[in-house]
């Protein structure tokens, strides 16, 4: 990997974090707050007696949507670092994201209409509110990046994903090679 690479990897993590930012900062001054979905307050008021339950319940026979209780309880169920966590996970994920699609996106398109539906994709407005959030679909995102980039652990990575979100193999599925 040349340096070239290496700039462009930071200049994608930092505007990431900038615009996670000041998107945040935005959605806050409009009244948008923390917990405007549901799950958003289910996270903050339940996840240290969902996590014990997991622990005392045997945690093998339940796998689902319900281990990221654990992501919250490692924050001390702390909004602020949840979100930071999610804004620093965005971030990498598009770096991640940027390392994939720029080889793919130069076999099929050229030029500045490659370069515009690479932006186009990783700064996905979707995604970006995502990031502000305290829920659950930024590190589902970053763990299906990581599928593409660690064989060795794929396997591991999926049975993460899946303990987050039960589709997480479905998401994983429809990034199989077709032939």
């Amino acid at each position: 990997m040349n340096i070239y690479l290496k700039r462009s990897h930071i200049y994608i993590f930092v505007i990431s974090l900038f615009l996670g930012t000041l998107l945040l900062v935005l959605e806050r001054s409009l009244g948008i707050a923390w917990d405007y979905h549901i799950d958003a307050k289910t996270y903050a008021e339940s996840s240290r007696i969902i996590s014990q339950g997991i622990v005392e319940n045997h945690p093998i026979k339940i796998i689902g949507n319900i281990y990221y209780f654990f992501v919250w309880r490692i924050f001390n169920q702390s909004i602020l670092a949840l979100t930071v966590f999610n804004l620093i996970i965005y971030s990498i994920t598009n770096v991640l994201i940027f390392d994939f699609l720029r080889i793919k996106l130069n076999s099929f398109f050229e030029g500045r209409l490659s370069s515009l539906i690479l932006m186009l994709y990783i700064f996905n407005p979707y995604r970006l509110h995502l990031a502000t959030t305290i829920l659950k679909e930024t590190p589902i995102t970053f763990l299906l990046a990581l599928l593409f980039y660690s064989a060795i652990f794929s396997s591991i990575i999926l049975f993460i994903l899946i303990c987050f979100r039960m589709a997480g193999g479905i998401y994983a599925l429809a990034f199989l090679d077709k032939n």
